[in-house]
């Protein structure tokens, strides 16, 4: 099997690239490539900044973002096709963060563990004040 070679390019500050070894016909997935990068980084500007794989993307000179799941053959990488690391939004890391939060308070509800759930709908509208899930949610908790 030949192995093939991508290039992970970080033009933030430091600037950082890895040459990412995989086999051509890998499960390797975009997320382990972005953990593999996030790893050799960290190691190497950890004192400086440090970056974490779940706020960052992975996207090609075409402008086209990698989806984590996806394989590498799937994405349709070639041989030392480089491939560019852009951090994520603060509000999509935030939304990312609140829609995982609200998932929490679904499957509280279901348990009927309603003071989890409320404390879990105290903690979004700490954050957003005026979120209205939550509200909702805490309107329904009350009525238990």
């Amino acid at each position: 099997v030949c192995c093939m070679k991508i290039y992970v390019h970080y033009e933030g500050s430091p600037d950082f690239t890895l040459l990412v070894p995989a086999a051509a016909d890998t499960t390797e997935t975009i997320l382990h490539v972005k953990q593999r990068f996030v790893a050799a980084y960290n190691q190497q500007h950890g004192a400086t900044r440090k970056l974490r794989a779940k706020h960052i993307s992975l996207v090609l000179t075409r402008k086209r973002e990698l989806e984590d799941e996806m394989t590498l053959e799937a994405a349709g990488l070639d041989n030392g096709e480089d491939v560019f690391v852009v951090e994520k939004k603060a509000d999509t890391i935030e939304k990312s963060s609140v829609d995982r939060t609200l998932c929490e308070v679904a499957l509280a509800m279901e348990k009927k563990q309603y003071r989890v759930a409320r404390d879990l709908c105290h903690s979004l509208l700490e954050r957003l004040p005026s979120h209205g899930p939550s509200m909702q949610y805490l309107a329904i908790i009350e009525t238990r």
